[in-house]
């Protein structure tokens, strides 16, 4: 797997651990196959310190793989990112199909390409492996050696809990966009998850947005509403905190905490819940997701 951006912005996704530390603040770290692979690897390196030795919550991991379970036992979760064949972004090299079609010779026509290697056109360079395997990468990174959330279109049987994010702006319970909402059931081919929808904090534009009128709004919403209680989550990338900086994120992890509001894992919120405690394949249709 290849391992560029995780190299480029793992000390960007630890400074955005510390700050969501520093309020008690839990976040769910999404890995990508990719990034799992990096952190498993003697060449990811521990931000440096001067001369004295990287230190998390007090103790001293021994590597990159040691300081991740640390993150973890402090509260924070790890879950999957997985890109499949078809979507926006580029395929993690990861499917549960058995054949597709790709341009991998560069003549502006597809080949067919099979995921045991087969076929004329023989195996596909870019293929890693079957869902199975790229859970293997993943979990691995975990000390619990499971993950059950994840954000994707293909979903591994082991995924309970699905986020999926958007620019959809708030503007009312009745329209919350993608910033509020409460578990319901998604269905994926043939399998089904709890889902729940997560508000595009990635841009400077999409933080403004957020920061400035939507994040208000829903607060002043929720406190007065007569309803079930709802969650407000929020999604960015390695990417966005390395080139917007951090304001934005200390900004908004002291706008919740001064309404007595501290984010959690995914697994913590979902337990919230207590239809999340059965099967999603298995609950009421009256927990459907809208379509």
């Amino acid at each position: 797997p290849h391992t560029a951006r995780a190299e480029a912005y793992f000390e960007t996704l630890l400074s955005l651990v510390e700050l969501a530390d520093e309020q008690d603040h839990k976040l769910t770290l999404l890995f990508t196959p990719q990034w799992a692979h990096y952190v498993s690897l003697p060449v990811c390196t521990l931000p440096s310190q001067g001369e004295e030795a990287y230190t998390y919550q007090g103790s001293i991991p021994a590597d990159c793989a040691e300081l991740i379970h640390q993150i973890e036992a402090h509260g924070h979760e790890i879950g999957l990112h997985h890109h499949p064949l078809g979507a926006p972004a580029p395929w993690d090299g990861f499917t549960s199909e058995e054949s597709w079609e790709a341009d991998r010779d560069s003549d502006a026509e597809n080949e067919v390409y099979f995921a045991d290697g087969g076929g004329p056109n023989g195996p596909d360079p870019f293929h890693l492996g079957d869902l199975n395997q790229m859970m293997d990468w993943v979990s691995g990174v975990s000390s619990t050696g499971s993950v059950q959330t994840a954000t994707t279109e293909e979903l591994h049987p082991d995924i309970r809990f699905s986020m999926a994010g958007g620019p959809a702006s708030y503007v009312s319970l009745e329209e919350p966009g993608d910033l509020v909402s409460r578990p319901c059931v998604a269905d994926y081919e043939d399998h089904s998850v709890w889902e729940l929808r997560m508000r595009l904090f990635t841009s400077a534009s999409a933080q403004e947005a957020v920061l400035g009128g939507e994040l208000p709004l829903a607060l002043q919403d929720l406190e007065s509403a007569d309803s079930d209680a709802a969650v407000l989550a929020f999604v960015t990338h390695a990417l966005n905190v390395e080139e917007e900086g951090l304001v934005a994120y200390e900004q908004l992890f002291s706008a919740l905490s001064e309404e007595r509001i501290a984010t959690q894992s995914t697994a913590s919120v979902m337990a919230g819940f207590p239809m999340t405690a059965n099967s999603a394949g298995e609950a009421d249709p009256v927990w459907a997701c809208p379509s």
